[in-house]
């Protein structure tokens, strides 16, 4: 099952195994994920993208391109971050599919690594920071240019005695 554009699409759009199902919606993508055996992400990049925090948080094991961003996340040896190009990909899903045991670690690892990573709680956390670090910034900012304001006024006063 793909839910594809583009390049990966054209390349396996002759393929009787591939199933492009196009825009999904988030219950249906659940249902997806739940009996999803593997998840491939072949992408440009495009920070941390959501869904492989969706296939990892279904204890799905994860393929996607290897970009730098990415190992600030997740554990190269758990989850395979490879070279975007058609036969790394295939190698990597031969490898996995082929290997329960590696496929197991791998799904356990995307579930735990959710929990412990992605959870709303954290997201939520770390989203408060940020407005608490802008409104800080903001208030040193302010008290900054009042000093500023107050100085010049300061000099003023003093030129016009």
């Amino acid at each position: 099952v793909c839910f594809c554009a583009g390049e990966v699409q054209l390349q396996m759009k002759n393929n009787p195994n591939v199933l492009f199902l196009g825009n999904q919606s988030q219950h249906e993508l659940k249902e997806l994920y739940q009996l999803s055996d593997l998840f491939i992400l072949p992408s440009y990049g495009e920070g941390f993208p959501l869904v492989i925090q969706e296939a990892m948080a279904s204890g799905l094991p994860v393929i996607t391109t290897d970009h730098s961003e990415y190992h600030n996340y997740v554990d190269s040896e758990h989850v395979r971050l490879v070279p975007r190009t058609v036969d790394s990909f295939r190698v990597a899903i031969d490898e996995v599919i082929n290997n329960n045991q590696m496929r197991q670690i791998m799904a356990d690892y995307s579930r735990q690594r959710a929990l412990e990573m992605f959870s709303w709680e954290d997201s939520a956390g770390q989203i408060v920071m940020v407005y608490e670090n802008v409104r800080v910034a903001k208030d040193i900012k302010r008290a900054g240019m009042r000093e500023i304001f107050d100085g010049l006024l300061k000099v003023q006063i003093k030129e016009d005695k």
